[in-house]
């Protein structure tokens, strides 16, 4: 779905990347689909109270701005990629409400301890971010709002050595990104590869929006980004 504006000429060199040229009193149509993405669902009495924060953001966010736009708002990791892929080339815009990791990691609940999400893992960044390049060109803005959103460091991730699938799963995407990494066992967690590498959330969001909002740290009711 596309948005028709018409734009003035003081207004037009504000809009100089759109493709071709960019007459005065011209109709233009642009990208009028808006994801607005809250998965933080389930988990314990605190896990509930703090997920009312996805909700109220949707509410704040979404529902208060986006007159005029086609708003979709997927409740699930999997419904998230399928609106971005259905909405492919349409997108003018995404937030995303979850919980999640360092190295990427979303889930619908639970906090974070340390590198790793300690609830239910439903996906991961970076196939947010993939779905959204397959558009072919940078959406207007996002704000991935989750815990980490925008982290850079060194990580590490475990991998059980009886579903050697995952591994390869993990390897492909860490080469096909120019990712270097180390493998190494642990005493501690039998039957676990772990793979460490070094990832930039940031940057890998600025690649696909024109503008982003990250957390470095822990996300404190959108107020505070805590380096932790």
């Amino acid at each position: 779905m596309f948005r028709r504006i018409y734009i003035s000429w003081e207004n037009a060199k504000l809009l100089a990347a759109l493709p071709g040229s960019i007459l005065k009193g011209s109709v233009y149509k642009i990208p009028n689909v808006w994801i607005a993405a809250d998965l933080m669902r389930g988990g314990d009495l605190i896990d509930r109270a703090v997920n009312l924060g996805g909700s109220i953001g949707v509410l704040a966010g979404t529902d208060v701005f986006t007159n005029g736009f086609k708003v979709v708002k997927p409740a699930k990791f999997g419904d998230l990629i399928k609106a971005i892929t259905e909405n492919s080339g349409c997108i003018w815009g995404l937030a995303l409400f979850a919980h999640g990791s360092k190295n990427g990691d979303i889930g619908s609940y639970a906090n974070i301890t340390g590198m790793a999400y300690t609830g239910k893992v439903e996906g991961n960044v970076s196939e947010i971010i993939s779905a959204i390049t397959q558009g072919g060109y940078k959406i207007a803005k996002a704000y991935p709002s989750q815990c980490y959103s925008g982290y850079e460091g060194e990580v590490s991730r475990g991998e059980d050595d009886y579903n050697p699938s995952h591994r390869e799963k993990l390897e492909n995407a860490l080469n096909q990104a120019g990712s270097a990494y180390k493998i190494r066992k642990s005493p501690q967690t039998p039957g676990f590869t772990w793979y460490s590498y070094n990832v930039d959330w940031e940057t890998a969001w600025k690649g696909v929006a024109v503008y982003v909002h990250t957390y470095k740290g822990i996300n404190a009711v959108w107020l505070l980004d805590i380096p932790i």
